[in-house]
């Protein structure tokens, strides 16, 4: 590698390590429940080696009962030392995360096209579309288990690449390990990991057939290292985690089916046979596998959680489009290593997500990623190689370089417009905005009162308790029994009864804009939502103080 090269990897990972820290704390607005959870729960770990309910590092971080994947959680217990229990703290291994990934998408297109020299600029080039992804950096933000998932997919599978192309054993043993871990870090590797190896074991059995020992090891090595999880993952709570977000659970669409079937049957229709739950969970699965190729939601308007994209912006820059059309014009025309590993890739990405509700979802198929770069990348060397064909008017290529740069800059200053500006104002509710302010006004007062009842409204109210009041409620003297979300010390979380809850003396309601009249005398204060418009989030109220 030469220095000029070094050197332009060196400017695109600081680029990407700015950009990925810079008001980390602050942008966005406020942590959303899994960030404050996986929060306190690596605090607890820090001083006692439990989680909130008293497990001993556990494999499986219960949280809400949704049974996160832990690695995030422990990576968190670093960043704690140096910066507390602060917002900066939870959200910086993310960060750090997201920009590893970067150098780790350079490698992998590096091993994808390393026999072609035609796109022999392609990892740079890759890399840099990457450092500025809308799609990476919003999740290389914010305590996602997902974006630490796609840093290890991505070097595991770097590293199974070099294997393939040199070899050399270590690789092989590297990737193995790589890509076990990432199976700790998010859901979503553990069934696209084991189709990605699959497929590739299938491909090119000739020459694991030859290297039959390094494939042995490196697998033995990989069911040591996963067999713990396997463990965890049949128990019942994690698996009625699963099955609460399948699409195999019964919804009204299904029940809907069933009706029409019982109708159609009723009324000796031939065609009841099409009225049943197998064909509406084909359709629903496939109808979700779609969803996450449909370009205005890639685009422009992102996936149906605000928490995932800036508002009025997609997953990638608008400009790509033409550019990912005319990369995989090209790469299906064109020979490149391991073609046939890459498509089955960018495949199977979205099956996660359309096994489960919410289509399209950015976090459960965020393993498409990087492969968008990659084909943004081909596409834009394609093209300014196409334009050198015109060799007697070179002024083309020039302006058309001109016209990319230009066009990159300007989606890249709306995106930054829309997440820096536009996103704490929009999309506070998505982020459980509130909280924080909210324990910072009751902090001095609360001795003052016998109880106080504090809406749920806005989601899992105990743990920003325990979050911000970690100092009261120390981890070595408080275990979560179960039953937290219900209430602790004088806290008790549930919605206001504002008819009989009013009357109780002594104590403070905390209640949504639904749950305590506007303007009523006796509320002592309000907690507004950064845009007026949008009204407030909650409002305090004590008839026996006013």
């Amino acid at each position: 590698m030469n220095i000029l090269k070094k050197s332009l990897i060196i400017l695109i990972l600081l680029i990407g390590f700015f950009l990925r820290v810079y008001e980390l704390g602050e942008v966005p607005l406020s942590l959303d429940w899994d960030e404050v959870s996986m929060g306190y729960n690596a605090y607890s770990l820090l001083l006692t080696g439990n989680d909130e309910y008293g497990n001993s590092w556990p494999l499986s971080i219960r949280s809400f009962n949704d049974f996160k994947p832990p690695l995030y959680t422990y990576l968190i217990i670093p960043a704690l030392i140096p910066f507390g229990l602060t917002e900066f703290a939870v959200r910086l291994p993310s960060a750090i995360f997201g920009t590893l990934t970067i150098y780790g998408v350079y490698l992998l297109a590096k091993q994808f096209f390393i026999k072609n020299q035609q796109l022999k600029n392609t990892p740079l080039l890759t890399a840099a579309l990457f450092a500025i992804s809308p799609w990476s950096l919003q999740f290389s933000r914010t305590a996602f288990e997902a974006n630490i998932a796609v840093c290890f997919v991505v070097y595991g599978m770097a590293l199974l690449l070099k294997y393939f192309n040199t070899a050399k054993p270590i690789y092989c043993y590297a990737s193995g390990i790589v890509l076990s871990i990432a199976l700790y870090a998010y859901h979503a590797p553990r069934l696209i990991v084991p189709l990605l190896l699959l497929a590739t074991s299938i491909r090119y059995w000739h020459f694991i057939r030859s290297h039959l020992k390094h494939i042995i090891t490196t697998t033995v090595i990989g069911l040591v290292l996963v067999a713990p999880l396997i463990i965890v993952l049949s128990r019942g709570g994690v698996a009625a985690r699963a099955a609460s977000v399948s699409v195999f659970k019964p919804t009204t669409e299904i029940l809907r089916t069933l009706d029409y079937a019982r109708q159609d049957q009723e009324n000796g229709n031939p065609l009841a046979i099409l009225h049943n739950r197998r064909v509406s969970y084909v359709k629903t699965i496939i109808q979700g596998y779609l969803d996450h190729f449909y370009p205005v939601s890639i685009f422009i308007k992102g996936d149906v959680v605000g928490r995932h994209h800036p508002p009025s912006m997609g997953h990638l820059y608008f400009i790509e489009f033409p550019f990912i059309i005319i990369g995989l014009i090209y790469l299906i025309k064109h020979k490149f290593n391991f073609k046939f590993l890459f498509f089955f890739w960018l495949l199977v990405a979205p099956i996660p997500a359309a096994l489960a509700t919410g289509t399209p979802h950015a976090i459960r198929s965020i393993l498409f990623l990087p492969l968008p770069q990659i084909i943004t990348a081909i596409g834009i060397l394609a093209s300014l190689q196409a334009l050198s064909t015109f060799k007697q008017y070179p002024w083309i290529k020039t302006a058309a370089l001109t016209v990319i740069v230009f066009a990159y800059f300007t989606n890249f200053a709306y995106y930054l417009n829309q997440y820096y500006v536009h996103q704490n104002a929009e999309y506070a509710n998505q982020w459980q905005y509130g909280y924080k302010q909210l324990i910072e006004y009751l902090d001095p007062i609360e001795q003052n009162y016998d109880k106080i009842i504090i809406t749920p409204a806005w989601d899992q109210p105990y743990i920003y308790f325990l979050f911000y009041k970690y100092q009261k409620y120390d981890p070595r003297y408080w275990i979560n029994p179960g039953d937290f979300n219900q209430g602790f010390d004088k806290y008790e979380f549930r919605k206001i009864n504002w008819s009989e809850d009013r009357k109780i003396p002594n104590t403070l309601l905390v209640g949504a804009p639904g749950e305590i009249p506007e303007n009523e005398p006796g509320t002592i204060n309000v907690i507004k939502f950064p845009r007026v418009k949008d009204g407030d989030v909650f409002r305090i109220y004590d008839d026996f103080k006013y």
